[in-house]
């Protein structure tokens, strides 16, 4: 039987794209389009080429950066039918002919990516934090290396104080930061790299590295791994960094507990007639391993801290030895109450003098924070101390895990 002819021409990465991590299979992910379509698994060689097609790449053009010129056929092969399935699957598609140099590409590809950066240059406290910053640390003359530039705004503020900007970026919304650099007049002194920073050559190293890439979940923007290997490869001896460190706090909080998960999927499967143990199995595995993560608000009500802020874990970005950690540290119970989760906040060290963060009380920015909740809610009561560990694989998302104090029942 034979097989398809092998993909050619241009082709782009479907927008919509969900992936997670398969606990089961480490280093495989499970990926799903939605509309009904199949998921399905894929490994390293898939996920690149899905990174490298977040915009309209050529396939010869894609493994000629991909494979080495002197790999064999069966090599070139298994990168081609790679392509293949994804193609079949529906997560690679038929692209148009390449932008022209005003930049036609469209940046939103769905409006789930325009809310995204709409929220992220409207967040006063976020934007004028990272302008403190940049006008703290950046020096005329310098080297500035963006990763993941978005619409190019801070790009922009860089130039303005002096630097020569590298930004990269590997979404389509890189033809946004074109225009919004070419608008501000900068474009004499920031070059755009469309490309994953980890596959990127530069020579020589940049004096600073100027990355925002802390998510709804904190790390699950791969701030770690993108920094790691920017100082390891991009950046100059001695380089500064904006921000220089993250700090990770934990709260222990009351809240509407995971036995309401349970109520509330008992009703749907009373009111429906579908079984959903199948779910409620994955989500108690989940919570079991600490592995549950709820993206929400803090300053909403219906949140209870019973006690004050401990730090998780404080990462210097200057000085990773790896892009992973484990931690552990005791919450100091306040106020009686049921413990039925853990809730964290970031604090960043940007610059001397300058910090953003999301903590609970302070002034609310466009992030969410992640809600841990505990498989089995338990009483505390003031002076009692909660030991809570966390870890933190390339990858995936922080994990975390909560031991009951003793005497709780």
């Amino acid at each position: 039987m034979s097989r398809p002819p092998w993909p050619s021409g241009r082709y782009r990465r479907a927008s919509g794209i969900r992936m997670a991590w398969m606990d089961e299979k480490p280093g495989r992910l499970r990926i799903e389009r939605g509309g009904g379509r199949p998921g399905l698994e894929i490994g390293p060689r898939s996920l690149a080429l899905l990174d490298l097609f977040g915009a309209g790449r050529d396939v010869a053009e894609a493994l000629h950066e991909l494979v080495p010129r002197d790999a064999p056929g069966t090599e070139i092969d298994a990168w081609l039918a790679a392509c293949l399935r994804l193609v079949e699957a529906g997560l690679l598609l038929p692209a148009g002919p390449p932008a022209g140099p005003a930049g036609r590409t469209d940046p939103f590809p769905g409006i789930e990516e325009w809310n995204y950066h709409f929220r992220m240059v409207t967040d006063r406290r976020r934007v004028r934090a990272y302008r403190r910053a940049i006008e703290t640390a950046v020096e005329p003359g310098m080297t500035v290396l963006e990763i993941g530039t978005g619409t190019g705004i801070l790009a922009v503020m860089a130039a303005r104080a002096g630097a020569r900007v590298h930004a990269v970026e590997r979404a389509d919304v890189i033809e946004m930061a074109r225009r919004t650099i070419r608008e501000a007049g900068v474009e004499d002194r920031v070059t755009l790299h469309h490309a994953d920073s980890r596959r990127l050559s530069l020579s020589p190293g940049a004096d600073l590295l100027l990355a925002e890439m802390v998510g709804n979940r904190i790390l699950n923007e791969d701030l770690l791994e993108v920094t790691h290997d920017a100082f390891r490869r991009l950046l100059a001896p001695g380089a500064a960094a904006i921000p220089r460190a993250i700090s990770i706090l934990a709260y222990p909080v009351m809240f509407e507990a995971p036995a309401r998960y349970r109520e509330v999927l008992a009703e749907v499967e009373a009111e429906t007639g579908v079984g959903l143990r199948s779910l409620l199995r994955w989500m108690e595995r989940r919570l079991e391993a600490g592995g549950l993560i709820v993206e929400t608000d803090a300053h909403a009500p219906g949140f209870r801290l019973l006690g004050e802020a401990s730090e998780l874990a404080r990462v210097d970005l200057r000085a990773l030895d790896a892009p992973r950690f484990e931690a552990r540290t005791h919450l100091g119970i306040r106020e009686a109450g049921e413990l039925s989760g853990v809730l964290l906040a970031f604090e960043l060290d940007l610059a001397d003098g300058v910090s953003l963060d999301n903590r609970p009380g302070s002034p609310p920015t466009h992030w969410k924070n992640p809600l841990f909740p505990v498989p089995r809610p338990f009483p505390v009561s003031p002076g009692d101390e909660v030991a809570v560990e966390a870890r933190y694989r390339p990858g995936s998302d922080l994990e975390l895990g909560v031991a009951e104090p003793p005497g709780a029942v």
